[in-house]
């Protein structure tokens, strides 16, 4: 993906973005979701959500940890971060 220098109020600025938040103008019409307490255990991500973006679905991370064997299934239970 190329860089494209940004000017707001005529001086260059730098544009950043991160995993946690989508920004909005990529959302479409997608929700906001809470983030986990494990990512954001203050709040402190979490109420920057309305500058930054959205935290969306694909924003998720999900984390499977294997809990047991019974009749030849192996099941695993789904983590939400």
């Amino acid at each position: 993906m190329p860089w494209h220098p940004v000017k707001e109020h005529g001086v260059h600025i730098l544009e950043f973005s991160n995993r946690y938040f989508t920004p909005r103008e990529f959302c479409g019409g997608e929700d906001s979701l809470p983030l986990g307490k494990l990512v954001d255990p203050y709040g402190i991500l979490s109420d920057r959500t309305h500058h930054n973006g959205k935290h969306t679905e694909d924003n998720q991370v999900l984390y499977f940890e294997y809990a047991k064997e019974v009749d030849q299934y192996v099941y695993f239970v789904n983590h939400h971060m």
